[in-house]
This record gives structure tokens, sequence and C-alpha cells, in this order.
């Protein structure tokens, strides 16, 4: 547990950085587009009189199979969007304090394949958990071990691609799988938290539409630090790794 409590305080350090800040800017305009253009669509078709059955299906009723389809692609796109989008530049702002997990020559490959086998993953897992619906508890915990298991696998890959060689990141994923995976449970239900502290101080200081934007924020900011987490977890779990190598080997004579 010590190496998952040093990457967590150097994951805080990191996190309240004007790198950090900039890492966000993306993503919450993105978002912002896509919850104003949802929020929007009702009024523009109400006033042109147009509305599909699909829409009606989303928008209308609660429990739906469109409104739950909605909340999983929304899990999915958040976790996404903000690791894609800003784990390149977490692990490129700490890569320097770790000189030994640097890029390798035999870095793995392109990352669609690895990126299709997760989501697709992640999908059946969403829908195998909607069985439990009427479980409110069980429910929120199976969607948390679903959203866990997606960053536990997403994470170090995208931390490590361009600087472990395939061999080292199946080393590491099995050696690390307790810490990867408690980081992953602990780093999800900790985002959630900074998310509702976030979004709540917006809503209170700004309510009305503005709440919305403050959920976004909130959202994006909390998978923010459970990137910058993974980052320094990955990069140190490299670096160790890559230390103890020489030691293991069989001193020539």
């Amino acid at each position: 547990m010590q190496p998952s409590f040093a990457a967590f305080r150097a994951a805080l350090a990191s996190f309240v950085s004007s790198r950090a800040l900039k890492l966000a800017v993306g993503p919450i305009v993105v978002l912002l587009i896509a919850g104003a253009i949802f929020l929007g669509l009702p009024l523009v078709m109400l006033m042109t009189g147009v509305v599909p059955p699909w829409v009606q299906a989303l928008y209308g009723g609660t429990g739906g199979v469109a409104q739950t389809l909605l909340v999983v692609l929304y899990q999915l796109a958040l976790i996404l969007l903000v690791a894609l989008w800003s784990m390149p530049g977490a692990v490129a702002q700490i890569g320097p304090a770790y000189p030994a997990a640097g890029p390798s020559p035999d870095a793995m490959p392109g990352q669609r394949g690895a990126l299709a086998h997760y989501i697709g993953t992640y999908i059946v897992l969403c829908a195998l958990i909607q069985f439990l619906g009427t479980v409110p508890l069980l429910y929120g915990v199976a969607n948390l071990a679903a959203q866990g298991w997606l960053a536990m696998r997403l994470m170090p890959y995208l931390a490590l691609r361009r600087r472990a060689s395939a061999s080292e990141f199946a080393a590491l994923s099995k050696g690390w799988r307790l810490p990867f995976a408690g980081v992953a449970i602990a780093g999800v239900v900790l985002s959630g938290l900074i998310a509702a502290a976030i979004s709540g101080a917006i809503a209170l200081l700004l309510p009305g539409p503005a709440a919305f934007a403050g959920v976004t924020i909130g959202r994006v900011l909390g998978m923010l630090f459970l990137v910058y987490w993974f980052a320094h977890l990955s990069l140190r779990a490299l670096a160790t790794m890559r230390g103890d190598a020489p030691a293991a080997r069989p001193a020539l004579p």
C-alpha cells in the first residue's frame, strides 16, 4: 500500500498545479457543449412540433432503456474523454520525476485494439448490471466495480503505452494488480466525492443553469485527479521494476 499512498501524495501536488487546470479545459468544454445540446434538444423540437419517438423515450418517464443507455454512455464518455485527453499531458508533466521509467524502444503497439476490448467489456458489464436495478444497493456497488475495472485496465495502459514494452506491461499488470485495483476503486469513489463537493459549491453560489456546469466541472476535475493518481503509480511501478531487474540477474563471471 505504500506505493499507492506515495502516488496519492504526488498526485495531489500535481493536481493543484496550473498545468492540471489547462488539461481540464478541453474535456469541460466538450461535455458542456454536449450537455447544452442534450438540454436544448427538447425545447427546439417542441418549438418545431416534431418530436420523434426515440426522443420521447429518452426524455419521458424514468428508468427506460434509452435513459439507462444514456447514463452508461455518459460514464464511459467521461472516463474516456478525460483519460485520453489528459493522460499524455499528465505523464509528460511528471515524467522527469521518474527517470528510470523513460520511453522504451520496444513500446507497446497502437491502442485501438486494447481500447476496443476495454470499452466492449465495460458495456457488457453495464448491460448485465441493469438486471440488478431492483436492488439499489447492489446495483450501486456493481456499477462502482464496473467503473473501477475500466479505470484499472485503461489508466495504466494509457500511462505506459509509450514507455513500457509489452512484456513489461504484462508483468506490471500481474505483479501490481492489487495496487492498481485498490487505486481504481478508491479513485472512482474519491473522484465522485471531489465532483460532488465542487458541483455543490458552484450550485450554491450560482443556482439555476450554472448548476449543470458545476456538475460537469466537478466530474471532470474528479476524474482528472484519478488520472494523475494512476500516472504517478504506473510510472513508479515501471521505475521500480526496472530498478529491481539488474539485481535479479545472475552476476557475470
